[in-house]
């Protein structure tokens, strides 16, 4: 007999179904395995006054585990530990020879196994002592936790005898799972979603998103790849039509109206686009005067497309090309005035050096019409 501890585990089934109706429906979905082996559940370990028993549990109640039948109509069983840690004796050792046993959770189903019993145990399972001792078989409807190297005479269990087995639960590969609703991952801390092998093998996850009227066809996919075994070492892939962000599109250029201060479009024309990708924003601006149109005696501004962060100090944005009517070419920087406007710094130029000058109705030129103010920029989002 193996050395054994009653868990006093419950089965987790829905209240409109038999037990046995539930646990078939789990066999379609879950693959057997521990629920939470990062959190230790069900972690075999020595006792804080090592002797010839283990403690097997995280600590804390309501461990569970995954435990398949024996046989297809037996189905998939959902197992709780009900208590913090349970203690599971170790067989005496052998006095000449060493052995190797193995923890285990085993189930118990007496329809099907007629073993008179209808509960989940703990058991440590005693191999063989030999010279070169082997461990045993996992039996029926169980799934082994650790196993344990009992040298000759031995006294005590420690930490350095015991070999962790436990292996994650995982939603059977090969079922589909359909949701009509939210998922959501523990709402009140931290929470992570891992996709692809963790198994030390590669492999290439992928995410497909289905918006069209058709059922198979994909819209949308992000493949993770070549991955280095560090964080971030990867290559994240996104495949589709076109990327938004707050509803415009990734390295699309899009048009906006700014508003113009101390300088009015008339009968003028102005061309201006930008695009944001993430925090950043690119732009260009394109004023040409018309009859009527005119540049202030003082600092004209043009707001921006999205609210900006102010440079410190006040450093330039872009640059800027003032065309008098197709004969003269001056050069200035664009500066941002404030988080919603820019302006603009004409070249200057000095005894020994270039300076900035602020544009007006008389620099560079006296404005007149189709003259032209043609700038870009770039800038971090507020």
């Amino acid at each position: 007999m193996p050395a054994t501890a009653n868990i006093n585990t419950r089965s987790i089934q829905g209240e409109d179904l038999t037990a046995a109706s539930d646990r078939l429906i789990n066999s379609v979905l879950l693959n057997e395995g521990v629920v939470n082996t990062v959190g230790n559940s069900f972690l075999v370990a020595q006792q804080s006054s090592p002797n010839m028993t283990i403690k097997v549990g995280s600590g804390t109640a309501g461990d569970r585990a995954v435990v398949v039948g024996d046989t297809a109509l037996q189905g998939t069983f959902i197992v709780e530990h009900q208590s913090t840690s349970v203690t599971v004796p170790v067989t005496t050792a052998n006095a000449s020879n060493p052995r190797v046993d193995i923890v285990v959770l085993r189930v118990y189903d007496n329809t099907f196994d007629s073993s008179g019993k209808d509960y989940s145990d703990v058991e440590v399972i005693a191999g063989s002592p030999a010279g070169s001792p082997s461990a045993p078989s996992t039996p029926a409807s169980a799934i082994k936790l650790a196993t344990i190297s009992v040298a000759a005479g031995a006294t005590t269990v420690v930490t350095a005898n015991i070999a962790d087995a436990r292996t994650e639960f995982a939603v059977d590969s090969t079922a589909s799972v359909r949701m009509d609703g939210p998922l959501t991952i523990n709402p009140a801390g931290s929470a992570a979603i891992e996709l692809g092998r963790v198994d030390g093998s590669s492999s290439t996850p992928v995410i497909d998103f289905h918006s069209g009227a058709t059922a198979v066809d994909r819209d949308s996919r992000i493949i993770a790849s070549g991955g280095t075994g560090s964080n971030t070492g990867g290559t994240l892939n996104i495949q589709a039509a076109a990327i938004q962000h707050n509803g415009v599109g990734v390295g699309t250029w899009s048009a906006w109206t700014p508003t113009l201060a101390n300088m009015a479009l008339g009968n003028g024309t102005i061309t201006a686009r930008y695009t944001q990708i993430g925090k950043t924003v690119h732009f260009t601006f394109y004023f040409i005067l018309g009859s009527t149109s005119t540049v202030g005696a003082s600092d004209p501004t043009v707001s921006l497309p999205v609210t900006g962060v102010l440079p410190t100090p006040h450093s330039p944005i872009g640059t800027v090309k003032f065309l008098d009517s197709g004969t003269i070419h001056n050069l200035g920087v664009v500066k941002m005035v404030s988080t919603t406007v820019f302006g603009f710094y004409v070249h200057k130029a000095n005894s020994t050096y270039g300076v900035a000058q602020v544009l007006s109705n008389t620099i560079p030129f006296t404005w007149t019409t189709s003259d032209t103010i043609s700038a870009i920029g770039t800038y971090e989002v507020a």
